[in-house]
């Protein structure tokens, strides 16, 4: 076979997206075939041969596990790009992808693969922690979402942590670097092995810094403003975080819910009574009350604790939170309306691309049509890059057949 022919052959194979399984043993048999064939000839021939025989191993070899798409699997069998994968408050969920990497959830974590592609993928984390080691090659890619921020990786072990309800992102590194971006970090930021990056929204505060082994520090609580003469007259009413930090307080549901047993955070607010806790919590209080009743089962304690902010805190950021938050908890037809009541409140929000990406999916699943071709529009017009980027396409590709 000539070696344009040959060229052409490897072509075929590579646009087809992949090459059949390398029979080693056979492959180098043909090469010593062509190479005794080629020591009969002389000059040029000769040595095209011999590289065609080379470049044929090569790819043959190592080509066809790369050129493939990554897949992955799940506890459940063959995972799906866009299925939400969650876990409950005592278990994890581990996730393989077939070029090596492997992702574990942590408990009380709600996420799914956005994209897979032939060197890496995209996973979004909606809340949690994700746990991942990333297989290093030369051009590995790989993507992980959470909230407005974007962690790039070629290849390291890190863990990214996400509270949509305190607006609170993380990501800890215990091998390698990676590259976050996002509101408040300004440049893209550079996290090395043995550091964590802690970005606190509300404070609008980031910090890089060394961490412990698999903890990620939270950020420093200082005591609030005259707590000693409060604490000296037990009359005086104090929010759940304020009362749990004072000296001698018993374990609040704050507490509970910062060591991640939600059930018993749900359990203490009940037993410090519900109307209460929701008449005296702060707004950030009341929006982490919504996820320890939703990670602990209690729905409609969820949406009492969001409806409760939106009324106690009209007009403020943390409202607007809480309309972002019960969109996600809602039917897709009511969800459309709380989306959007968001993007009217915080056009320019830390989760706007997020409650954008959610109002098309929202009104394609309720089956409004123009409302998700319109929502599609605004979304590639200002994110064509985002997480929600493939579904608008497929929503307009969809309006035009």
């Amino acid at each position: 076979m000539s070696g344009k022919r040959l060229d052409e052959r490897l072509f075929r194979a590579w646009g087809a997206g992949a090459l059949p399984v390398f029979d080693e043993q056979a492959g180098r048999a043909r090469f010593l075939e062509r190479l005794a064939a080629g020591k009969r000839r002389s000059g040029r021939g000769y040595f095209m041969v011999a590289a065609a025989a080379l470049v044929a191993c090569a790819v043959a070899i190592g080509g066809w596990r790369t050129l493939s798409t990554v897949s992955f699997m799940t506890a459940g069998g063959e995972g799906h790009v866009g299925a939400w994968l969650a876990t409950s408050s005592a278990n994890e969920l581990p996730l393989t992808f077939s070029e090596g990497t492997e992702l574990v959830m942590a408990p009380g974590s709600r996420g799914r693969v956005e994209e897979l592609g032939r060197t890496g993928a995209s996973f979004l984390l909606e809340r949690g922690e994700v746990r991942a080691r990333v297989v290093h090659r030369s051009n590995t890619s790989w993507r992980f979402l959470a909230g407005p921020f974007e962690v790039h990786v070629t290849g390291t072990a890190l863990g990214v942590d996400w509270d949509p309800a305190r607006e609170r992102f993380a990501v800890r590194v215990d091998e390698g670097s990676v590259v976050v971006s996002g509101p408040n970090v300004g440049a893209p930021q550079v996290v090395r092995a043995g550091e964590q990056c802690v970005v606190d929204l509300p404070l609008r505060t980031t910090r890089i810094s060394p961490r412990e082994r698999g903890v990620i520090a939270d950020a420093d609580v200082p005591l609030d403003a005259g707590s000693d003469a409060l604490a000296a007259d037990p009359a005086t009413s104090l929010s759940p975080s304020a009362a749990a930090r004072l000296p001698g307080a018993p374990a609040s549901w704050v507490k509970l819910d910062e060591k991640g047993d939600y059930d018993a955070a749900y359990a203490a607010a009940l037993g410090a009574g519900l109307g209460s806790v929701l008449r005296a919590s702060s707004a950030d209080e009341l929006l982490r009350l919504a996820q320890v009743a939703r990670l602990s089962g209690h729905r409609d304690t969820e949406r009492e604790a969001l409806v409760t902010c939106r009324r106690r805190f009209a007009g403020s950021e943390r409202a607007a939170v809480a309309a972002y938050e019960l969109g996600r908890s809602s039917s897709p037809s009511e969800a459309s309306s709380w989306f959007d009541t968001y993007l009217g409140e915080q056009p320019s929000g830390a989760l706007a691309r997020e409650a954008s990406g959610r109002l098309v999916e929202a009104r394609a699943s309720a089956g409004d049509d123009r409302g998700a071709r319109d929502a599609a529009t605004r979304y590639l017009a200002r994110y064509p890059d985002g997480p929600h980027a493939p579904l608008a396409r497929r929503v307009l590709v969809g309006a035009h057949e």
